[in-house]
């Protein structure tokens, strides 16, 4: 099997894999009982010790026999399937597997951008940090906006302004990424926690969604679950929710006891933090934003 992107391979997972894999968890062991050559041996010495319907049993048991043999075949290729179809789906899980943990351990999330890039593209950046790389997630991610070239960033700009809740804030997201390719950092974050928030809201209250009015975590988680309950398939929107919860919305307090050096939207807006206008917090402050490019 072979998925064009992220989004799709991470589709067929979450959509599959636990059905399939528990699918073929309770029929394997059928199939296999079935493969074994029925043994009427012992049938057939019962029926030939009694003289009431022999005739008729020892001919059905006759036919059932043959009638095995014929079936076998097909049904031990029907188990080579589903074992090669099992065994396709643990390997596809322990790669979703480290993949969601190299993620969640290094906050960053996939955002509908990423997701849109070639499967296994991240594969190569897992086994790195897997292996003791701490930074190859970062590296990754960085990788694909590099300051020198901005066509993802520029892609990702044209995708946003095609989505009605992104086109009425043109000018402030042209100028975000204006000041991303000039190494602007500490202007384009601030923007882009704002938009992500504003737009979060304008999609809450046009569909209604009760929100607290100082949560921003709160319009984004509500207004991501509202268009996956609609249908829309996020991939890994928990490692986003994780990150939203105990690292960009965490309490600054509780971010300054931790000493943790890292993107947080009340350090950034209320000036607590004087060190956020990094290339890596930038990228991130993006991302945030491309999440909302699924609200429709």
């Amino acid at each position: 099997m072979e998925s064009r992107n992220i989004a799709e391979l991470k589709y067929f997972t979450d959509t599959n894999f636990s059905g399939l894999s528990n699918w073929l968890e309770r029929m394997l062991p059928k199939y296999r009982m079935r493969v074994k050559m029925i043994n009427l041996s012992e049938i057939e010495k019962i029926v030939r010790s009694s003289s009431m319907y022999k005739n008729k049993a020892l001919l059905a048991i006759d036919q059932v026999n043959r009638l095995t043999q014929q079936v076998s075949p097909i049904l031990k290729g029907a188990v080579q399937s589903a074992l090669k179809m099992q065994a396709m789906l643990s390997h596809i899980e322990k790669r979703r597997e480290r993949e969601k943990k190299a993620l969640s351990e290094s906050g960053w999330w996939l955002s509908p951008t990423i997701m849109q890039l070639p499967a296994g593209v991240m594969d190569g950046a897992v086994n790195r940090y897997v292996e003791g790389e701490q930074g190859a997630i970062s590296d990754f991610f960085l990788s694909l906006f590099d300051h020198t070239d901005f066509s993802n960033l520029d892609w990702m700009v044209e995708q946003w302004l095609t989505n009605r809740f992104f086109n009425k804030w043109e000018k402030p997201i042209n100028e975000a990424a204006q000041a991303y390719k000039n190494a602007q950092y500490f202007l384009a974050i601030p923007t882009c926690l704002l938009l992500t928030e504003g737009i979060a809201t304008d999609f809450c209250k046009s569909n209604l969604l009760a929100v607290k009015p100082s949560r921003g975590n709160d319009k984004i988680v509500k207004a991501i679950k509202h268009v996956e309950n609609s249908g829309t398939h996020f991939p890994r929107s928990e490692i986003l929710f994780e990150v939203l919860d105990s690292i960009i919305y965490v309490n600054s307090q509780k971010r300054m006891l931790l000493n943790q050096y890292f993107l947080n939207r009340h350090a950034v807006l209320h000036g607590l933090d004087h060190g956020y206008g990094t290339r890596e917090n930038a990228v991130k402050a993006f991302l945030l934003l491309d999440v909302l490019r699924v609200l429709e």
